[in-house]
């Protein structure tokens, strides 16, 4: 049989799609010199239809090097993204020159709008998305959040708002945002005549950095809080997360402040004028995510912190959590998942309390968290965007009875300790939409539900995009300014 017919018959198969077929012909058709190069180039592209990329790389990698030409540029660029070695391609192609450099290049650039990372596409690539038109420039924002959360007046409870300005700019796949928040906060009177509760009004200030990519980085430095009762000290927290083929992993090293009272947030002082409170969790965490076929997957999660304060006792915490989920396939939808979830606290001290030496926050000894939750965002680069969490559970709590004052020695009368079980539930919503091409307003509401409190936050944000934006994208929706775990996103 002629190289010409073997070659005639592999089309037919790859066309057929029999890449088994096309492939075993093809090679036939190499072993003959007159149909060797397009023998090993239909090989190769059959390698690449059965998955073998890895292979099919290699052989277009060869190709190339013998005759640089488009075909073998194009599939080494489409083999060399599939087997994640899209880096030795940008290498030959700095080495010989032709047309797989400009190749590669729409392959990164490919990749990384497949995965979201939209600078980076961007970057590679200014001419190729044009619903990525403005994601690289400058914006300008001011947020406010309202906070009420219920409670015993001057102790827990805490009314307030929270005025944030901003700006953030772009440079290649990094993002830089700068911006101070005010916090005017409210604990109501106090019934205790060893606590001043008072009013407070404090600035946080921060510097905030992200780099895309394969494997991303995020850090946030800031500084709280400024002007309240107590001193100041620096709050930050450095991620690093990876992804490859549904499997993820994230780690987290994090000082971050307690914001379940005032006295935790800003501190307090007592009716001698000593100031007390001011709580910061320094601390350490990793999650992992591993996809159980093509619709389920399973996470683990696990921390540890250290909790200290301005004259306050120090406490130790450890948290775990495991969760199962389903994603339910919807047009418009970038995900929705949906399943059961376990979460467990422990904190080595009970000091949920507003006395002196207390930290003011919630520290049980064994919090069991068993439930439902559901997860969903709509597909980016719209004219609008929305996120949506909610989760509802049954929740277990042990707190043991704590001294007066922690920070004295000897016997002391002893405060609070209980058990309790029952519902919680949780909602968290965020919407951002262009109302023209340089303006974005925003909007988020979260509520949390349980028998030991309720607190609602809500708020809104207006963004100015000189130039302009096609698109929004999740950076786009409201950060609660409450919530320091959700500031640093990799």
């Amino acid at each position: 049989v002629s190289g010409g017919a073997l070659l005639d018959g592999a089309g037919a198969a790859y066309e057929a799609g029999d890449f088994h077929q096309a492939r075993s012909l093809a090679q036939q058709a190499a072993s003959r010199a007159p149909t060797q190069r397009a023998g090993l180039m239909r090989a190769a592209w059959s390698d690449l239809q059965l998955g073998h990329a890895t292979e099919a790389a290699g052989a277009f990698s060869r190709l190339y090097l013998e005759r640089p030409d488009a075909e073998a540029a194009e599939g080494y660029a489409l083999a060399a993204e599939q087997s994640g070695d899209l880096d030795s391609a940008a290498a030959l192609a700095r080495t010989l020159g032709g047309p797989l450099g400009a190749m590669v290049t729409a392959r990164y650039a490919a990749a990384a709008f497949n995965q979201g990372d939209y600078l980076t596409a961007r970057a590679h690539a200014p001419d190729a998305y044009g619903a990525l038109e403005g994601v690289d420039r400058t914006w300008y924002r001011q947020a406010v959040t309202a906070r009420s959360q219920g409670g015993t007046s001057g102790e827990n409870r805490l009314r307030g708002f929270v005025s944030t300005t901003s700006f953030g700019t772009t440079r290649g796949a990094h993002r830089l945002e700068a911006g101070i928040a005010v916090y005017t906060l409210d604990p109501g009177a106090s019934s205790s005549p060893a606590r001043a509760a008072s009013r407070e009004t404090l600035a946080a200030p921060y510097l905030a950095w992200s780099r895309e990519g394969d494997t991303s980085l995020a850090a946030r430095i800031g500084l709280m809080p400024v002007g309240a009762d107590a001193d100041p000290v620096l709050t930050g927290e450095i991620a690093i997360a990876h992804e490859s083929a549904g499997r993820a992993v994230e780690a987290r090293a994090y000082v971050r402040p307690k914001a379940d009272s005032v006295l935790a947030l800003a501190g307090q002082q007592d009716t001698g004028g000593n100031t007390f409170g001011r709580v910061t969790e320094a601390g350490a965490s990793v999650r992992a995510r591993l996809p159980v076929g093509k619709l389920h997957a399973v996470q683990a999660d696990l921390s540890a912190g250290q909790l200290e304060g301005e004259n306050v006792a120090s406490n130790t915490v450890v948290s775990a959590g495991i969760s199962a989920s389903r994603s339910i396939r919807r047009d418009g939808f970038a995900y929705l998942v949906t399943g059961p979830f376990y979460q467990f606290q422990s904190y080595d001290r009970n000091t949920n309390f507003f006395t002196p030496g207390h930290g003011g926050y919630f520290s049980p000894q064994a919090f069991h968290r068993a439930g439902w939750s559901a997860n969903a965002q709509t597909d980016p680069l719209k004219n609008w965007i929305a996120k949506a969490d909610i989760a509802l559970a049954h929740e277990t709590v042990e707190e043991d009875p704590a001294r007066t004052n922690p920070l004295l020695p000897g016997p002391q009368p002893l405060v609070g300790g209980s058990d309790s079980t029952g519902i919680a539930g949780a909602l968290d919503l965020a919407i951002a939409r262009r109302v023209n091409s340089d303006v974005i307003i925003s909007a988020n509401l979260s509520a949390i539900a349980s028998e030991a409190y309720e607190d609602v936050r809500i708020g809104l944000a207006l963004t100015w995009v000189p130039g302009g934006r096609a698109g929004l994208v999740r950076t786009d929706l409201p950060n609660d300014p409450f919530n320091s775990a959700s500031w640093v996103q990799p």
